[in-house]
């Protein structure tokens, strides 16, 4: 079963429960976001290796000004449970291959940062063993972003206006959803098959993931590679890392976080 059937038998209604809560908590729910359904490549499945990102939160999401056009929750409070779920589906494949791709085969004009510089470096030279540069092929970003998945620790965040990342309200709400309707988060996870699942997170969010994803625990790497401030999260049958944010580190370090993790998938 493709990754999209399983999420759709397995987690419309976790994601349908999620967005009831929220709107039951007005103040809470006109200034967040869309929830985010993961992003699977059409040429994920079939991927060597198979590479999944997760983030701390939707940052503002979408489109339109400031980046919130397409991610506002109360905009699709009102449509029936069909449309909402197409609506979930679809709009992380319309924000990575509408907005990311563009920009990072050269476009200007379209949603990028230095957060999607990486994860297109990342990709490519684990997919096609392409160095680490800033310089932008169209047909190679797609060939990138088309073969990766990616996910957020929490899946709905604040409004760009109001700060981007969830506070504490917007995250134990997500927190006690997991709880109550089971590890949803870990599932989605182990539905990816990922053989790599890089949390680009920082050492902030680690008692988040933690929460979330109770029967994993951090190790420290060994001490040569201390400096990159990289954990490996043991419990999720897959190779796992938490690095620090993507934009944390400077081109330099970052090549060394990514040949540390190339040279781990050898070593499997």
């Amino acid at each position: 079963m493709r990754f999209e059937e399983w999420a759709s038998e397995n987690l419309k209604d976790r994601y349908f429960s999620l967005i009831a809560r929220l709107k039951g908590k007005q103040e809470i729910a006109d200034k967040c976001t869309i929830p985010f359904v993961p992003y699977v490549g059409a040429n994920y499945c079939d991927a060597k290796p198979r590479i999944l990102i997760i983030g701390k939160a939707t940052y503002g999401w979408g489109k339109g000004d400031e980046g919130q056009g397409s991610g506002a929750l109360n905009d699709v409070l009102d449509e029936d449970d069909h449309a909402l779920w197409e609506h979930l589906v679809e709009l992380p494949k319309e924000f990575i291959e509408g907005e990311i791709i563009p920009y990072c085969g050269g476009e200007e004009g379209h949603y990028g940062s230095r957060f999607w510089i990486r994860i297109y470096q990342l990709a490519g030279k684990l997919l096609l063993d392409r160095p680490i540069s800033n310089e932008r092929d169209l047909q190679v970003s797609e060939t990138c972003f088309k073969s990766i998945a990616w996910s957020n620790i929490f899946k709905v965040g604040a409004l760009k206006s109001e700060g981007g990342n969830p506070k504490k309200k917007l995250r134990d709400i997500q927190k006690d959803e997991n709880k109550n309707e089971g590890n949803a988060f870990e599932e989605e996870i182990t539905a990816l098959r990922p053989d790599v699942a890089i949390f680009s997170t920082s050492r902030a969010y680690d008692k988040h993931i933690e929460d979330l994803l109770p029967n994993t625990c951090m190790e420290d790497v060994d001490p040569e590679h201390e400096h990159l401030k990289i954990k490996e999260i043991e419990g999720l049958d897959t190779l796992a890392f938490r690095t620090y944010h993507f934009q944390y580190y400077s081109n330099e370090k970052f090549g060394q976080v990514v040949d540390y993790i190339c040279d781990r998938m050898k070593g499997q």
